[in-house]
């Protein structure tokens, strides 16, 4: 889920597993009925929906990539030593059009790439990119170059809360730099 759409999940394998794997017998056969019951229903359901979502999706568009295109400035001779990163075409000095992955990967790459100190120019052709923020509360909602959008309390950590931020894509090294001078942890950075 972390790595695909939400659709490409096997979910009515899933289904077939709960059925043939799944003991009928055993403690608490009220619960076990309901579980099942319930389970049937909920993998049911997403795998038609998905499987009529993937194939809505595959007749108006392409193959979704896995790879997402971005421009980069202030790359240092060690990027592609990351195999995360792969480069497309050359831009001048330390400047390039490179590959990254998509979903999960996406956030972890970006944020190691920021970390050397490489600025990025545009994303997917895209100027602003949206993150997710875990703060203490009560941090200054004040983010440079940024508007935060949402400030919400984490119901389980009532110190904490968080927040959704719309940055500009070319500010993206600054604004990791305020969150991590205020130990703040981007949790993700979204991609198109």
């Amino acid at each position: 889920m972390h790595t695909i759409p939400w659709y490409e999940f096997p979910f009515a394998a899933r289904l077939r597993a709960l059925w043939q794997e799944v003991p009928w017998r055993g403690a608490h056969m009220p619960r076990k009925l309901e579980r099942r019951f319930a389970l049937t229903l909920e993998y049911g359901v997403k795998a038609g929906y998905g499987w009529l979502i993937g194939k809505a999706s595959g007749a108006a568009y392409d193959a979704e990539d896995q790879r997402i295109y971005a421009r980069i400035d202030d790359a240092p001779p060690s990027l592609f030593s990351d195999a995360r990163v792969k480069e497309v075409k050359r831009a001048g000095a330390g400047a390039y059009v490179v590959t990254l992955p998509r979903y999960e990967a996406f956030t972890r790459t970006v944020l190691a790439l920021t970390a050397q100190g490489v600025r990025f120019v545009d994303i997917a052709g895209n100027d602003d990119i949206l993150i997710t923020v875990l703060a203490r509360r009560g941090i200054s909602l004040e983010v440079p170059e940024s508007r935060v959008l949402a400030a919400r309390p984490i119901l389980t950590d009532p110190t904490m809360q968080r927040l959704v931020v719309s940055v500009p894509v070319s500010s993206l090294r600054a604004v990791a730099q305020h969150f991590a001078r205020e130990r703040a942890t981007i949790e993700h950075v979204y991609d198109y």
